[in-house]
């Protein structure tokens, strides 16, 4: 069953399968509606999966600690963001972090931006010692693309020809478009990292055959958390030990050949490679919508195999912006040049 909303307020997580959706102020003056909302870009989210520690957990609904975001700062602007929220009080630091950088735009000083939300979630009465999230923004513009991550939500922009079926047809020639990482995955065991963890006195370890992690020491000699992650919005018991919240910042032109970018949680990323995701997108593409779609639930079916094992499913969620921007040739278009107005609300769905 499809599922979509529409707000301008955070939504509730409470529910197992919500996808928290927070849609910033704009300065558009005009309304849309739903089939207007494609515009800017497609949305889909899936809630996870418990791992089988028993029969009766086994199976069940998780509650989505993924937050997404679209908006639009400014009349030549879009916003994308992707926060993925773990421990007990994830989807509330995640909720906090989107609402404080989407406030911001995505521009200027962003590593400032990332360290002060941080320093204000500290303060603030969101219990966040034990709990983080990750964070990536993406400010688009017509001719150039700005990301910023804390963590492993990845952005990543594919690039090749336009498709022209009757040529592939006639031909039988499929050009694939490039996938290129905006971002890079932020995780313990990158040598980069791990020295400065190691540098703060933080331990970076991991059980035979599973994934490496950040560990703290605490007063008793003994270590604590276990966090894949090496930066953070949060997770504040692990700062000491080198878990940071300064973002890393990439820049790039974007040209013609430019086609999509896909914002996605670890959810999609554990389970599918850079590549294919872009060469889902290559086929939906212009629908953005069908493409986040695709892209979340080629991703829910390789998790089958997983929960089948009983490892669990991680949330899952997927922005995924087409280029050109539509309607605009190729840059954004304004109220007052007497085209349609790109609407500051769009839509989430399941992949169901």
């Amino acid at each position: 069953t499809r599922r979509t909303k529409r707000t301008r307020r955070m939504a509730s997580s409470s529910a197992p399968g919500a996808c928290p959706y927070f849609v910033a102020p704009s300065t558009a003056t005009k309304s849309c509606s739903d089939q207007d909302a494609s515009a800017i870009g497609g949305v889909c989210s899936e809630h996870g999966l418990k791992p089988a520690s028993s029969s009766w957990t086994a199976g069940k609904a998780t509650v989505n600690q993924d937050v997404a975001v679209v908006a639009r700062p400014t009349k030549d602007s879009v916003f994308l963001g992707v926060f993925d929220g773990h421990g007990e009080h994830g989807s509330q630091v995640a909720r906090f972090a989107c609402e404080h950088l989407v406030s911001q735009g995505g521009d200027g000083d962003l590593s400032r931006q990332f360290v002060e939300c941080d320093r204000e979630l500290q303060r603030s009465s969101v219990p966040s010692e034990s709990s983080g999230t990750t964070a990536t923004t993406v400010l688009l513009n017509a001719d150039s693309v700005r990301v910023a991550c804390v963590g492993d939500s990845r952005c990543v922009l594919a690039s090749g020809p336009a498709r022209s079926r009757r040529r592939s047809r006639l031909l039988r020639v499929r050009l694939h478009w490039r996938a290129t990482e905006l971002s890079e995955d932020q995780r313990a065991w990158l040598p980069s990292e791990r020295a400065r963890i190691t540098a703060h006195g933080g331990l970076v370890w991991g059980e035979e055959g599973r994934a490496e992690r950040v560990w703290g020491r605490g007063a008793d000699g003994q270590f604590f958390g276990g966090l894949v992650v090496s930066r953070a919005i949060g997770q504040h018991s692990l700062a000491a030990a080198g878990v940071i919240a300064t973002p890393v910042v990439v820049q790039r032109a974007l040209t013609e050949e430019d086609r999509c970018l896909i914002v996605a949680s670890d959810g999609v990323w554990d389970v599918l490679g850079s590549a294919e995701a872009v060469s889902i997108c290559e086929r939906c593409w212009p629908d953005s919508t069908s493409a986040s779609r695709a892209v979340v639930r080629r991703a829910k079916r390789r998790w089958t195999t997983l929960v089948g094992s009983g490892q669990g499913r991680d949330d899952i969620t997927a922005i995924v912006v087409c280029l050109p921007l539509r309607g605009c040739d190729g840059r954004l278009v304004r109220d007052d040049e007497g085209g349609a107005a790109l609407p500051d609300v769009a839509s989430v769905s399941s992949a169901e």
